[in-house]
């Protein structure tokens, strides 16, 4: 962990970080990985200066790795770095539908380390990304990611105002977005709404 204090790059893949740890433990004893892990997670993981220099993205990796997060990196915190990491932070001047394609796909993968969107920003999220001026495809998936880590409770408010939303502009390409959202995140298209009636 002392090699990535003050790293943090996304030009360098998480994925080296990773590697490298499996290729240190595995020239470990058993019980010297069982202790390496347990001081990982109540002491160098607790330092700012190293929690903080390790990318969002590698959070649910390591988390399988140790077995569970440490617990001084809190889901909250960890939704503050994805926001920051994703559009706040840009060093290599991605362009904005990068930024909300990046982060949609590392929402999604936080879901499994109970990492939800927090409610006010889902909404938001969505309607930024349906303004993009980018094929109707690439929104849909930008959009499946950030369905992929919303409450069901959003998913379902925000499927009903997409529905509202074909019904007043009668636009083919938001018929094709819930249409897909719905078959890959598995969220009900309202029973009486226009969407069913022009399916």
């Amino acid at each position: 962990f002392a090699i990535v204090r003050g790293w943090r790059d996304s030009r360098i893949p998480q994925e080296c970080f990773l590697q490298m740890l499996h290729g240190v433990l595995a020239e470990f004893s058993d019980d010297d990985v069982e202790k390496w892990i347990d001081q990982a997670l109540t002491w160098e993981l607790t330092l700012p200066e190293v929690h903080q220099a390790i990318s969002v993205s590698a959070w649910p990796a390591l988390s399988e790795f140790l077995g569970r997060l440490p617990d001084s990196v809190t889901p909250s915190e960890l939704q503050e770095a994805l926001w920051q990491q994703s559009f706040v932070e840009n060093p290599t001047q991605a362009p904005d539908h990068r930024n909300y394609r990046r982060f949609a796909l590392l929402a999604a993968q936080m879901v499994a380390i109970g990492v939800e969107l927090e409610s006010g920003k889902v909404e938001l999220l969505v309607q930024q990304a349906l303004d993009l001026e980018r094929p109707w495809r690439e929104k849909r998936d930008m959009l499946i990611g950030i369905f992929s880590a919303a409450s069901v409770e959003d998913r379902q408010s925000i499927t009903r105002k997409l529905d509202r939303r074909f019904e007043e502009h009668a636009d083919i390409d938001d018929f094709e977005i819930v249409c897909g959202i719905a078959e890959h995140v598995g969220v009900e298209i309202p029973r009486d709404g226009a969407i069913r009636r022009c399916a």
